[in-house]
């Protein structure tokens, strides 16, 4: 009898644990399923590229409780140089490890840095913001020291935000180009009104 017991107790423990493991695993995915709604509803209420840009930042920092930062060309400098577009904390500099890493995501669509295969020695993690038709820039988040690694589902997270930020960064220049199309279409069309109104009056 006693083993009997034994054995029911053992198969209980089991399925507790099991239960347990599985409900620890939907709570994970409920709050990664809210984190990225609310980051979406927030990306899409932003009116423009800097609203944007400070959104990715405050919340991928307030959700790694991280530094956060974002780097895209500089399109004075031809676009090969990335600058800092926005920090969360506010920050201005980065030192060279990171500046090589982020041109690595950026260049080749690959995390790059911290917790990677891709210049490890670097204190930031980098990853590519990219759609199917451009290349932005990349997403720079720096871990406390004595944070441990991240686990897949934090790197899915990671990956999935990213992503976002990308469509909703690539949303906001696509506006921009059809905003400057169409104020250069109507200064065309003023300029070819003045030009006729000129000759008639010639």
């Amino acid at each position: 009898i006693f083993f009997v017991f034994l054995a029911v107790a053992l198969i209980t423990s089991n399925l507790t644990a099991r239960i347990r493991a599985q409900a620890e695993a939907a709570r994970i995915r409920e709050a990664r399923t809210a984190s990225l709604y609310d980051f979406s509803r927030m990306v899409t209420g932003a009116a423009g590229e800097d609203d944007i840009l400070w959104a990715v930042v405050h919340h991928v920092a307030a959700l790694a409780k991280a530094q956060s930062l974002v780097l895209m060309p500089d399109q004075g400098a031809g676009a090969e140089r990335l600058i800092i577009r926005a920090a969360y904390p506010p920050e201005d500099q980065i030192d060279d490890k990171a500046k090589i890493a982020a041109a690595w995501a950026w260049e080749k669509g690959e995390q790059a840095g911290r917790g990677t295969g891709t210049l490890p020695s670097s204190d930031w993690l980098f990853l590519p913001l990219r759609t199917a038709e451009r290349r932005l820039g990349a997403l720079g988040i720096r871990f406390p020291e004595d944070r441990p690694a991240l686990g897949p589902d934090e790197r899915r997270l990671l990956d999935a935000l990213a992503g976002q930020a990308a469509l909703a960064i690539e949303r906001s220049l696509l506006n921009r180009d059809v905003e400057e199309a169409r104020v250069s279409a109507e200064t065309e069309k003023l300029r070819s009104a003045l030009l006729s109104s000129i000759s008639h009056d010639l």
